[in-house]
């Protein structure tokens, strides 16, 4: 017991860093095995280690929430619009509002069922009226908010969505990645669904647990979590081309947060915690992070957003952070 006081670590917070640590291994190792996949050989050859240092994005600072309960539990997906930067606080069920440098302004949401309540929120998008939808994994819902926080309805329910995931507003469009029916939806901002496209499967044009979905001209890039690779598609809902995958390989273990800036696609993969950056052409440029705490690292990050300045926002949700790199 000398030892560890020596250290400044108390018991209680080694037994959580090795659970973290032997959590993370395992399920590595696990999918690893299940793939049928050389974990020694994963390491060596399909970790994603930079090309080039000078062009990895800049860390600017990391958010650690607020609030009575200490801060973020498990954040899962970031957004910003203007000049507020919104985040699902998936562990405490609400959502947290902060400024740009990253103080605290606003949360709203409590855990329940009820319309307006939260079980396990994870995607959110904010309007041009700075209305919020705030997706619910578990309750199988979308709910909106006005701009302080109170509920206004429930923008669609399980008769039109699963398991609601990852979501990106892009014209007036409200992009969902539905985890549990393997598809993208596409709604109007009154709640009527558009389109949808995608299928349970391994083939192209096919997705298994989509998490992530960014669009960027009329082009809609999708975390196929699933299948370890990113798949693109039209607008009309049309396959265009995969990233990140071939035959044998994948540049991705689990990739959840996905965003598009500067001709760059950014990914996190989830279970390797690194960012991987690739060009529209799915070359992969460089890439940062690995497992920690420091800056720099992740430990299962989720959520990744790219604003209009280049800002990337990652969730990363066993680090109780998100963290702010300047691309």
């Amino acid at each position: 017991m000398q030892n560890i006081q020596n250290t400044g670590w108390t018991l209680g917070q080694i037994k959580k860093y090795v659970g973290i640590s032997f959590l993370l291994v395992s399920v590595l190792f696990t999918y690893l095995y299940v793939a049928k996949t050389n974990p020694v050989g994963f390491v060596n050859n399909n970790l994603p280690f930079s090309l080039n240092n000078t062009e990895q994005p800049r860390f600017l600072f990391a958010i650690y929430g607020s609030g009575m309960n200490g801060g973020f539990s498990k954040p899962m997906e970031v957004t910003v619009a203007g000049s507020r930067i919104y985040v699902t606080d998936t562990g405490n069920k609400r959502v947290q509002i902060f400024d740009r440098d990253g103080n605290s302004v606003n949360q709203f949401g409590k855990a329940g069922s009820k319309p307006g309540e939260f079980d396990f929120p994870y995607g959110i998008a904010v309007d041009g009226s700075g209305r919020v939808y705030v997706s619910d994994m578990n309750n199988g819902n979308i709910s909106v908010f006005d701009s302080k926080g109170s509920f206004i309805k429930t923008f669609a329910d399980k008769k039109l969505i699963n398991r609601p995931g990852g979501m990106y507003l892009a014209g007036n469009k409200l992009y969902v990645a539905d985890i549990g029916d393997a598809k993208v939806k596409v709604f109007d901002l009154a709640g009527k669904k558009l389109l949808e496209f995608g299928k349970s499967g391994t083939g192209r044009g096919e997705l298994n647990s989509p998490n992530g979905v960014s669009v960027d001209g009329n082009r809609v890039y999708v975390a196929d979590s699933g299948n370890d690779r990113v798949q693109i598609f039209d607008t009309d809902g049309k396959y265009l081309a995969t990233m990140g995958k071939d035959a044998k390989t994948s540049m991705f273990v689990n990739p959840r947060g996905i965003g598009v800036s500067g001709g760059k696609v950014f990914v996190a993969s989830k279970v390797t915690n690194y960012m991987v950056a690739l060009d529209k052409q799915g070359k992969k440029l460089f890439a940062w992070g690995g497992m920690g705490q420091e800056d720099g690292k992740f430990a299962l990050p989720n959520g990744l957003f790219v604003d209009s300045d280049g800002r990337i926002y990652i969730a990363d949700s066993v680090n109780q952070r998100v963290v702010v790199y300047q691309n």
